[in-house]
């Protein structure tokens, strides 16, 4: 099974995909949430992060964490600002931010290729099809329990902001 991620729900002109095995999601992910764990500064910018981070094939399942990213936790007030965060995470993920603190070193080779599509992807999304309502369902899913709604802490081994699911890159090495 692999993972297939899509700017839009339904297929448009410019519509951009990505396709990943289970194993390069897992290291995606967890890249991607050591860079933006450590960037992540206001509430909203976190909860993007959680967003991301809560595609844990270990309790979701495999070959089900694929999304579009018209789905994302994003307000189209404040879509430009979203935009330029994620967009300076994924920048960032080149520069191996926290990956010091894996139990394995990331293969440049295989992730990076997948983290230029992506930056690609978000970089070229048109934000008319920002469906907020997304966004709502998944804050008022949330568990009062949930890391999201408990002042966002982080792993102490990782840094990485928790979700739901407890740390991803914890889960990821098993």
């Amino acid at each position: 099974m692999a993972n297939h991620f899509n700017m839009y729900s339904t297929k448009i002109e410019g519509d951009k995909s990505l396709g990943m095995s289970n194993g390069a999601s897992a290291v995606f992910f967890t890249v991607l949430g050591l860079s933006g764990s450590r960037l992540a500064k206001s509430k909203k910018e976190k909860e993007i992060i959680i967003w991301l981070l809560e595609k844990d094939q270990e309790y979701v399942g495999r070959g089900t964490i694929g999304f579009d990213i018209c789905d994302m936790p994003w307000e189209i007030n404040t879509f430009v600002e979203e935009r330029k965060f994620l967009l300076n995470v994924i920048k960032k993920v080149k520069e191996k931010i926290g990956w010091e603190t894996l139990n394995y070193n990331p293969n440049e080779e295989f992730v990076f290729p997948f983290i230029d599509i992506f930056y690609n992807m978000i970089d070229e999304f048109n934000p008319k099809y920002i469906d907020e309502n997304n966004y709502k369902e998944w804050l008022d899913a949330s568990e009062e329990s949930d890391p999201l709604n408990q002042g966002f802490p982080i792993c102490e081994k990782h840094k990485m902001l928790l979700t739901c699911f407890g740390c991803y890159a914890c889960n990821d090495e098993g």
